[in-house]
């Protein structure tokens, strides 16, 4: 008997942690806005999925960041695409997407970042952007934003990281070895 309520226990807590797993797949995520994207990625480090539709024909790709996890205030969140950059050197040049959770309240703008020493400050990028916006709930901020690229691309190298902030201005990110390597090529088609 008690060798059967331990097989019993330790079934339950196996399908509970693969329910729990699956329900943060970014193939199971369903939007509050009733939007839907024909891709999507989880992404491998900082709680970070990416869900996008790219029309290769018209280049307007159309995406949603979700960065889970975000349980106090004064901090970022940052998803950059980087047209000329290597895996190597994926932060000079990028294109970021940012966004500020201060006092409850989050806000979104966009970020060119020339160098390693950035502190994120607003500006145009390479490219439009338009329809960005960001939620923050349950300890998720989202952004939204439609971006008009060249429609000759297929992949790009994207990076994506969070910090904190002081004021209203972003400091830097960690250096360790997770926001080091949140980073990637995206194929877009």
């Amino acid at each position: 008997m008690e060798t059967m309520l331990k097989l019993v226990l330790g079934f339950s807590a196996l399908t509970s942690l693969f329910l729990t797993s699956s329900a943060q797949n970014c193939n199971n995520y369903t939007f509050n806005s009733s939007r839907v994207f024909s891709n999507c990625r989880d992404l491998p480090y900082l709680n970070s999925h990416l869900h996008w539709t790219f029309n290769q024909s018209t280049g307007q790709l159309d995406v949603a960041y979700r960065h889970d996890g975000i349980n106090s205030t004064n901090r970022w969140v940052a998803w950059a695409l980087n047209p000329a950059g290597s895996l190597a050197s994926a932060m000079p040049g990028a294109q970021a997407l940012v966004a500020i959770l201060q006092n409850g309240t989050v806000r979104a703008y966009t970020s060119p970042i020339s160098g390693y020493s950035t502190a994120l400050q607003p500006g145009n990028l390479s490219f439009p952007v338009s329809g960005l916006t960001a939620t923050y709930l349950n300890s998720e901020v989202i952004m939204f934003a439609t971006l008009s690229l060249n429609r000759n691309v297929s992949s790009m190298v994207h990076a994506w990281q969070e910090g904190s902030v002081s004021g209203s201005t972003p400091q830097a990110h960690a250096m360790n070895s997770v926001n080091v390597n949140a980073k990637e090529t995206l194929n877009l088609v």
